[in-house]
């Protein structure tokens, strides 16, 4: 085979005659370990693979690239995700919330919209209550118009919060007969606010116990009560932040002082003896905040010793005699044991069937209106979905109930019609 010849110019011959080439030798490493296989084949399938039915994601290719995935091993990232969306207070919160309102995801903000707008309404209310009141307070009464208005605002507070330091009174009979109309209304408005914050707290407390204990539901027999060892410390540590609060800022009172005043006024005892006297207005902020903030605890801890002493109330009894305890059904009044015969014989069936339907009712509509139910969906004459779900009585008898699940035009809520087929 003969070799062509290049001639080359004679001034290129000088230049690498002077300057000639140095020869560099550099190694090329193919080999991978199995994060960098696993990282190749995803890029490969999510980029080059034209007939992939795998869904792009920049999260899923962010973990690939950034914490590649080892056998037997899950990422950090992968550890808080599966964290966030299972065991969180807001993934705990959001189950809790779909199965007590019977919504969606897609419509989980609009219902929390709706389910919160009356709570807001109330405050707002309230902060405007408060407010007006102070004005006409002032208006009506020559010495409360004396006073500054954020020493009025909190006389406000304190008067429907039945504290009352009676540092600030009505002193004329006009505004004596107002004060007597403004609590009328202000203190059950007032308590309705507290109350509702205080079934939220203990709510959330349940929800943060789960979320610590890794458990996606909340295990709690009654959720809007908290445990009474509980609110006893809440209680405790309320006053002794007062205490630092009123001792290093607000009127610089004394330890003891200032933690007998805390307790005092959240317990809305208010002696009278030791008033406080705020600067200016974000100090009177503060101060109601915090007697209401005090004033939701003691609802609870109230709530939490009425749930006792009613346990202790009927403890050793045995409940007996419900069969002919009275209820109205149909304008008239009848016992227990004779509104079961008749509707027992209405459906042609004994009572003691009819009592094990009774009993597995509430499990099979929660079943049957929850979403996520994987129940089996038949479709009936009228072309309509019906959920048939199949149980089994106490005493071997296998009975049948149709669930026949409506939308309501003028309601949000799922109606279930029953039909009841025994075997």
């Amino acid at each position: 085979m003969e070799k062509d010849i290049v001639n080359l110019p004679e001034d290129l011959l000088d230049q690498i005659e002077k300057k000639p080439l140095k020869r560099q030798s550099t190694k090329i490493s193919f080999a991978c370990d199995d994060a960098d296989g696993d990282c190749n084949h995803f890029l490969f399938d999510d980029y080059f693979r034209s007939d992939s039915t795998e869904s792009f994601s920049v999260y899923d290719l962010f973990l690939r690239l950034q914490y590649p995935v080892k056998r037997n091993r899950e990422s950090k990232l992968e550890k808080f995700k599966n964290y966030w969306e299972n065991y969180s207070f807001y993934a705990i919160w959001r189950k809790k919330f779909l199965e007590d309102h019977s919504c969606t995801e897609k419509d989980m903000w609009k219902e929390f919209c709706i389910a919160a707008l009356p709570h807001v309404i109330i405050n707002i209310v309230l902060t405007f209550y408060i407010i007006c009141g102070a004005l006409i307070f002032q208006l009506v009464d020559p010495r409360i118009r004396e006073e500054k208005f954020y020493n009025v605002v909190q006389f406000t507070f304190t008067t429907i919060a039945t504290v009352g330091y009676g540092n600030i009174v009505p002193t004329t009979d006009l505004s004596k007969i107002f004060c007597i109309f403004y609590t009328l209304m202000g203190i059950p408005l007032m308590f309705l606010a507290l109350t509702n914050i205080g079934q939220f707290l203990a709510e959330g407390y349940w929800i943060f116990l789960a979320s610590l204990s890794r458990k996606q539901n909340v295990g709690a027999s009654d959720e809007r009560r908290l445990p009474i060892g509980v609110v006893v410390v809440l209680l405790l540590t309320h006053s002794v932040i007062g205490g630092i609060l009123f001792h290093f800022w607000i009127d610089q009172m004394p330890v003891i002082p200032a933690i007998y005043f805390s307790f005092v006024s959240i317990t809305t005892i208010g002696y009278g003896d030791i008033t406080p006297t705020p600067n200016g207005s974000f100090q009177t902020f503060i101060i109601i905040c915090y007697l209401a903030t005090g004033m939701v605890i003691m609802s609870t801890f109230v709530a939490a010793l009425y749930n006792y002493l009613h346990q202790l109330h009927y403890l050793g009894r045995s409940f007996s005699g419900a069969a002919n305890v009275e209820v109205w059904f149909g304008g008239t009044r009848m016992s227990i044991a004779e509104l079961l015969q008749i509707v027992a014989e209405q459906f042609k069936v004994s009572p003691k069937i009819l009592c094990n339907v009774l009993h597995d009712l509430d499990d099979l509509i929660t079943a049957a209106t929850d979403p996520r139910t994987k129940a089996s969906i038949e479709m009936n004459t009228n072309g309509e979905p019906s959920i048939l779900p199949i149980i089994s009585g106490a005493t071997g008898d296998a009975y049948s109930m149709t669930l026949e699940l409506q939308k309501s035009e003028n309601s949000r809520e799922t109606h279930a019609s029953r039909l009841f087929r025994f075997e």
